[in-house]
């Protein structure tokens, strides 16, 4: 029995939690705060957790004051947590990881089981395989390995593109190593060396190379969904 899994891994975060505390802490304590549908206030927005906010965005004076008047000639903060509902169903952004780690998951059974034999100990796999990804040390690797061309490749791909918010195109992926360089290699205090530091520089720069693309244009999409829901609504 075999299972595969995959982690998006990326270069920031999403949304950036610290580009929403400095607007929050910047902005001109006259400014409206509008979160989701609802008129609010500065000292409200900053009793919010960063990570609740789905996007932020500052609202200009000739979009705010046809609907609330001399009270928005400041302009607006537009604030959207992540429990709005939007009445126009928004639009699932498509993430493009800098790379992906996999892990699979292998166990062997008796072919001359019963069926229902085999159904428990499928069962039993398959939660076992779900406890460890869940709590996987994903930050602990010793190493990271880049997988060969083979058959297995294929089996990681569709692991990742079982998701629905995926981009098209080739995926970078990375399987993390936990065991020591002493368990794969010997002992080889040289290579343990060379090779932790060269796969170490390979993965920063992975990371300083690519971007989250596609994520700016999402999030114009859904503050012009938010504008059509809140601000040009009657």
């Amino acid at each position: 029995m075999d299972a595969y899994a995959a982690v998006p891994v990326f270069d920031r975060v999403f949304p950036d939690t610290s580009k929403i505390a400095a607007m929050r802490n910047r902005v001109n304590p006259k400014t409206l705060v509008i979160i989701n549908d609802t008129l609010s206030n500065i000292l409200f927005l900053k009793k919010l957790p960063a990570d609740s906010i789905m996007m932020m965005r500052y609202v200009n004076p000739t979009m705010v004051m046809p609907k609330y008047g001399e009270a928005g000639k400041y302009g607006a903060l537009a604030v959207v947590t992540r429990s709005y509902k939007f009445k126009i169903k928004p639009i699932i952004p498509k993430i493009e990881p800098a790379a992906w780690f996999v892990f699979k998951y292998h166990k062997t059974i008796s072919n001359s089981l019963s069926a229902s034999e085999k159904k428990f100990y499928f069962s039993q796999f398959a939660k076992d395989c779900d406890t460890d990804f869940k709590y996987k040390p994903l930050n602990k690797f010793i190493h990271l390995a880049r997988l060969p061309n083979d058959n297995e490749v294929a089996n990681y791909e569709a692991a990742i593109n079982s998701r629905d918010d995926v981009a098209e195109g080739e995926q970078t992926m990375l399987s993390p190593v936990y065991e020591s360089f002493e368990k794969r290699n010997g002992n080889k205090l040289a290579w343990i060396g060379g090779s932790f530091t060269i796969g170490a520089t390979l993965f920063l720069l992975l990371l300083g190379l690519f971007r989250i693309k596609g994520l700016d244009n999402f999030e114009k999409r859904m503050f012009e969904k938010w504008e059509k829901d809140v601000i040009n609504r009657p």
